[in-house]
């Protein structure tokens, strides 16, 4: 009924703009308002210098809790990552392996044997029918915990650690520090798909760095180094939103502890192999962020503009604004055509301009972006980043007048894909609703945009399909078991 309700909700929003086409430039008005805003926004964090936290070598080694939440998890691979974990260079630490839901036991079994050849430190848990998708098996982590342990790093099951990451991150541990994040890296990236890594990476480089800056650092999933009762003041892991960390970072700060971001790599993982997964991720994000930025305005008390900003900023990276202006160009151009009525003229020049700002204003920042070197490499990074831009327009809105889109695993591994959804299989549908303007207007000024745009655009599908072959290519070697110490599946030992 709720999603009957909002459905009912968008046509009768629709039909009365159709009857008072003025509430259609009002609200084409505010989204290219709000576009700038962020956009100016993103070019100032771009400009902001490197935030260097401050560090003091720990004296002491606290016992520290890996939690590893793992669902249908390839073997060879989680069993690599519980190998880097045996290999840290720190002693007082536990592993909690939680398997959640995972249907076949031959997938889950060989792990749970290799946490018991690794000793009692390494501990595993398979349980059925676990609710609240990741945040729920994490919450169940923390039930296992040993209640020595002083701070808990969570690491995704694909992430190979560095043997330095828990010392690392306790000196940033000062007693006001209840986060530490770290970004996340790549295993399966070289020269050839170095984009795809890059546009990734300026996530961190840029909203990281202003969070910092500002005192408002939130976490990002995977290689998050949190004080224990940090945690437990927080509240745990929440549900209320898919992207349960950046909620949790938020709690983080409400608890009255602070975050640090330390800009080097401990860990590194893999990244998706097909465009359906890539965007499957991208949506994921955007749509969490959305769900969480309304609740934190709804819930916040705290605002301190620089925190405020960094939020906004942080919750809105992925997003870009041209979901408005798409549909109602598409509305403007049909109605134009049939009517010829001058405001249907004003509506479709404003959608299409807003298109044409909100692309200008993400090249523009994609151009200043700090330590990525040359104009062509920049280049690249925004083409890579405009490929995804259907899941930065679709996903915030779904939150708002579409189905709840539930928890959707990343997909990182050869062999089980994913299908594309619907806001992905429209990835052609900009370039119509454009060509149909530019019919209409018959404008040489028009036609000329609207070819940069359609360019751009599969340009943009062209060389992200070239990049992530590439990787497809050197996914490969990440599902072996490394030759010094092979585990034998079939035997349950380690050769």
């Amino acid at each position: 009924m709720k999603h009957f309700n909002r459905f009912v909700m968008l046509a009768v929003a629709l039909c009365v703009g159709i009857a008072f086409p003025q509430l259609f430039i009002i609200v084409l008005s505010v989204n290219l308002l709000i576009a700038i805003v962020i956009g100016v926004g993103r070019l100032i964090a771009a400009s902001l210098k490197p935030h260097t936290p401050t560090s003091k070598l720990s004296s002491t080694e606290p016992f520290v809790s890996i939690h590893i939440a793992c669902y249908n998890e390839p073997p060879e691979l989680l069993i690599q990552t519980l190998k880097s974990v045996s290999n840290l260079n720190y002693s007082n630490y536990e592993v909690i392996v939680l398997d959640n839901n995972t249907p076949d036991e031959e997938t889950w079994k060989p792990v749970q044997e290799y946490c018991s050849y690794l000793g009692d430190q390494f501990k595993f848990y398979h349980f059925d029918n676990v609710k609240g998708f990741k945040a729920g098996a994490l919450n169940i982590s923390y039930e296992k915990t040993s209640p020595k342990a002083d701070y808990i790093l969570v690491i995704d099951a694909d992430y190979i650690l560095e043997p330095n990451i828990i010392n690392r991150a306790l000196t940033h541990c000062s007693s006001e520090v209840g986060l530490v994040q770290f970004p996340q890296a790549y295993l399966n990236v070289d020269t050839q798909n170095q984009i795809i890594a890059s546009e990734y990476r300026h996530f961190f480089n840029v909203y990281m760095n202003v969070a910092n800056t500002c005192n408002a650092v939130l976490a990002t999933g995977t290689v998050s180094f949190i004080r224990k009762t940090a945690l437990e003041q927080a509240g745990l892991w929440k549900g209320k939103s898919i992207t349960e960390d950046v909620d949790l970072g938020l709690n983080i700060h409400k608890a009255g502890y602070c975050g640090v971001f330390v800009n080097e790599s401990v860990g590194k993982g893999l990244m998706p192999t097909e465009l359906s997964d890539l965007s499957v991720q991208r949506e994921r994000w955007v749509y969490g962020n959305m769900q969480t930025l309304l609740h934190y305005f709804s819930t916040n008390t705290d605002w301190n503009w620089k925190k405020v900003s960094s939020n906004i900023l942080f919750l809105t990276a992925w997003f870009n604004f041209l979901f408005i202006p798409m549909q109602i160009l598409a509305i403007a151009s049909i109605l134009f055509g049939i009517t010829a009525a001058p405001v249907w003229q004003s509506i479709a020049m404003l959608a299409f301009g807003s298109i044409c700002i909100d692309l200008l204003l993400k090249f523009t920042f994609f151009m200043c972006l700090p330590k990525v070197n040359g104009f062509i490499a920049k280049w690249q990074i925004f083409v890579h980043h405009i490929a995804l831009a259907y899941e930065g327009a679709f996903a915030w809105i779904k939150v708002l007048f579409f189905s709840d889109m539930g928890f959707k695993r990343t997909n990182k591994f050869l062999g089980m894909n994913t299908k594309l959804d619907a806001s992905s299989n429209l990835r052609f549908l900009l370039p119509l609703l454009l060509a149909m303007f530019t019919v209409f207007q018959n404008q040489p000024i028009y036609l000329f945009s609207t070819s940069i745009i359609c360019f751009l655009l599969f340009l943009a599908e062209i060389q992200v399909r070239q990049q992530l072959k590439h990787t497809q290519n050197i996914s490969d070697a990440f599902y072996q078991i490394s030759e010094d110490e092979e585990f034998d599946m079939d035997n349950r030992k380690v050769a």
